[in-house]
């Protein structure tokens, strides 16, 4: 875990530069099977504003370079959206 926070540090570096915010509430499970989770909540205007922010990160090479660390990193991973209702 400790790894992964500090692969989370460069990429908040590098979205810094681009004011995205990948992340805005970080939690983590006190108990159960998942207590090596980490559970990201973000709010984006558009997914078209999601896609865009990604291709950013993704063209810069210190954000593909922190991608990958984060990959190395990472047993599984899931992504869920949801919306208002």
């Amino acid at each position: 875990m400790t790894e992964y926070i500090e692969v989370e540090k460069s990429i908040k570096a590098v979205t810094s530069r681009y004011e995205m915010h990948f992340w805005t509430r970080r939690y983590k499970p006190f108990t159960g099977e998942s207590v090596h989770s980490i559970i990201y909540d973000t709010e984006w205007d558009s997914l078209s504003s999601l896609e865009a922010a990604y291709q950013k990160m993704s063209s810069d090479p210190a954000g593909e370079a922190a991608m990958a660390n984060m990959a190395q990193c990472i047993v599984s991973h899931e992504s869920e959206l949801f919306t208002l209702m």
